[in-house]
């Protein structure tokens, strides 16, 4: 599927926005560690839902956009996220069959990769060792998957529900 009309592409827009804010809304001390990764998650859904239409460019832009808010290592987040993108382009038209099961370990595996190499760049770039704790956002993100799932599955029926497009304004 693509993007057909305006509505389409505010309502990309607004999933986007509201994974960023997810992802930095600020937690308390012990939950900071758990946060899942949420725009990571919207980029994964909306890469497998429209393939057409969000891709290479606009995982740069989500990881630029982190790291720019975030104020990290300028390129951590854009190469991450870039490496999500590739690995959910070569592997999206398995993932279709996939069942939910399947879906979750798919899920565990990109995010996985991701954890991991944003730490090894976090690692390279200060020259500091990151505690294991840094790997819990991992066990967050892959139990948030069905959540966002199921939210984002209303969110494409409601922005590419045929009868809404066939409606004259």
């Amino acid at each position: 599927m693509k993007i057909q009309n305006i509505y389409q592409l505010m309502l990309l827009f607004l999933t986007f926005v509201f994974g960023i804010v997810l992802t930095l809304i600020p937690l308390s001390g012990f939950w900071e560690w758990f946060r899942p990764n949420w725009l990571m998650l919207t980029l994964i859904f909306w890469m497998r839902a429209l393939p057409r239409s969000i891709g290479f460019l606009v995982a740069w832009l989500c990881g630029f956009g982190l790291d720019s808010i975030q104020g990290t290592v300028i390129g951590q987040y854009p190469l991450v996220f870039l490496v999500v993108a590739l690995l959910v382009s070569l592997t999206r038209n398995h993932s279709n069959y996939f069942s939910y099961v399947q879906q979750l370990i798919w899920v565990a595996v990109i995010v996985g990769v991701s954890q991991l190499l944003s730490m090894l760049i976090s690692v390279m770039a200060s020259g500091v060792t990151c505690p294991l704790w840094y790997l819990s956002s991992f066990f967050a993100s892959v139990l948030a998957w069905p959540f966002v799932d199921a939210v984002m599955r209303k969110c494409h029926q409601f922005g590419w529900d045929t009868r809404l497009q066939s409606v004259q304004y």
